[in-house]
């Protein structure tokens, strides 16, 4: 079963200007479909570049805010929270007590 039907997803896209959405791509493309950023990405660790692909990609293509409320003090705080919630927390429990990933 679809999550919306096709005349409403019609009905958004046609509404929607193709200008930003062409533009957005064209940043996307840029970062990454380039060769050397694509291969330091596969030669990374997925925590070593998740705050990377959430900047990149949330941030400077997508528009969002990191720090949209005033009382958070560092972008860290988000990122840990989300690792936390994917279960990685073992691991960086044994990373914060000297031991290795």
């Amino acid at each position: 079963m679809a999550l919306f039907q096709n005349s409403v997803l019609k009905k958004y896209l046609a509404s929607q200007s193709s200008q930003p959405i062409q533009e957005a791509f064209a940043v996307y493309q840029s970062y990454f479909h380039n060769p050397q950023i694509r291969e330091n990405i596969r030669a990374a660790k997925e925590e070593q570049f998740q705050e990377g692909f959430l900047r990149e990609l949330f941030v400077k293509i997508l528009g969002y805010t990191i720090n949209p409320m005033q009382y958070f003090e560092r972008f860290d705080y988000e990122i840990d929270a989300m690792v936390y919630e994917f279960g990685f927390s073992k691991k960086i429990r044994r990373i914060e007590e000297g031991g290795e990933a």
